[in-house]
Order: structure tokens, then C-alpha cells, then sequence
């Protein structure tokens, strides 16, 4: 008889994990793109206000599915 390549147990384990990390990137944003998004950001900011600009922690919104964050000039 042959053994099965994964259990029942480590199967449902892994689709629950699966799960959770959907749920995970649902509620807060994939990190990559949070990255990518406040790179992006900072170089639009300077490139149309010719100064450079600090930007705080870039969220994710889940209601209306986009990122965000507060920007200010530097000193």
C-alpha cells in the first residue's frame, strides 16, 4: 500500500495557512506593493515640486483598496 505524498492533517494545514496569508494581504496590502508604491510617490512629489519630501508609513485602506500616506518637505 502506498503512503499518500501529504496526510490529511499537513494538506488542511496547508490550505488554513493559505488562508490566513489571503486574509493577511486582503486587511493590510501586499509589502511589496506598499514599497513600490511610496518609491513611486517620492519620486512623483520631487519631480513636480522640485524639493524633496519625506514620507511617513504607507497603509493600506482597505475599504476603498488603495494605499496611502502623508507627505512633508524637508527642511
Amino acid at each position: 500500500m502506498k503512503r499518500p505524498i501529504l496526510s490529511k492533517k499537513t494538506f488542511f494545514q496547508i490550505i488554513f495557512l493559505i488562508f490566513l496569508i489571503g486574509i493577511y494581504f486582503l486587511f493590510f496590502g501586499l509589502p511589496w506593493k506598499s514599497i513600490t508604491h511610496k518609491k513611486q510617490f517620492e519620486v512623483y512629489l520631487e519631480d513636480k515640486y522640485q524639493i524633496d519630501f519625506k514620507l511617513k508609513k504607507m497603509d493600506y485602506d482597505f475599504m476603498h483598496r488603495t494605499y496611502l500616506t502623508y507627505a512633508y518637505p524637508v527642511s
